[in-house]
């Protein structure tokens, strides 16, 4: 497990650092002052590789602190709090995670949402959060066929109805224990739509957009509420 989280830390590694030196290079020609000297994506990948997990997140947290929108870094140091049973933190940083991913945090962080949704759906259970438990299952079980979807992988009708279903389960225990949960809301009009339930996919939308505005709907996510409350679906039947 070390070993293929090292390998995940050392792709982001990669691509952050190439595009931090190009712009610590651009501050140099202007004569500023790097915003970072200390190349904690290194130092962190030096410790974890030495078995220092405690090291590694302090390094992680002196980045996140510096470049907060390092949207997949802030996805690892979630990873290794979730690792070392800091659950406080674990949450926080997955959660934040998944704000900045659902806000464009680009092509590597709209893939690893699910995993976020997992790991905030265990860390629930272990906190006997009943509400933010079945939040974080029925959402991560939409993403799932949305992910194959994108993927067009090899998912039956049956295995994609059921995983709706389920996912529609959740949502809705989600959103009678936290009625202005509007997020929860979204993809449950989202699950309807896809097993074609057209009628209750738009009332729920309706209901979403009388909730609006609300910071956590992204204007992606808005237009697919005005689309559905008017009556344009994309059922999967």
């Amino acid at each position: 497990m070390r070993g293929l989280w090292l390998f995940f830390l050392s792709a982001v590694f990669v691509s952050v650092v190439g595009c931090l030196s190009v712009g610590n290079q651009s501050s140099v020609a202007r004569g500023a002052t790097p915003v970072d000297e200390v190349d904690h994506l290194q130092l962190a990948a030096s410790k974890l590789k030495s078995g220092d997990d405690a090291a590694a997140i302090r390094h992680l947290q002196s980045h996140v602190t510096v470049r907060p929108n390092a949207v997949m870094v802030r996805a690892y140091l979630a990873e290794l709090f979730f690792k070392s049973g800091d659950v406080a933190n674990a949450q926080k940083h997955f959660a934040w995670f998944l704000r900045d991913a659902d806000h464009g945090g680009g092509a590597d962080a709209k893939q690893h949402r699910i995993h976020a949704h997992t790991r905030l759906m265990e860390l629930a259970q272990e906190l006997d959060q009943p509400a933010a438990e079945a939040h974080h299952r029925g959402v991560g079980l939409v993403l799932l066929v949305e992910q194959w979807d994108e993927k067009s992988q090899s998912a039956t009708s049956c295995e994609v109805e059921t995983t709706l279903t389920q996912a529609i389960a959740a949502l809705r225990q989600a959103t009678q224990l936290q009625t202005h949960n509007v997020v929860a809301w979204y993809y449950l009009a989202e699950a309807q739509d896809r097993l074609g339930q057209t009628v209750a996919a738009q009332s729920t939308a309706r209901r979403v957009i009388r909730a609006l505005p609300d910071p956590s709907i992204t204007p992606d996510m808005q237009m697919q509420l005005e689309e559905w409350c008017e009556g344009t679906f994309h059922s999967l039947k």
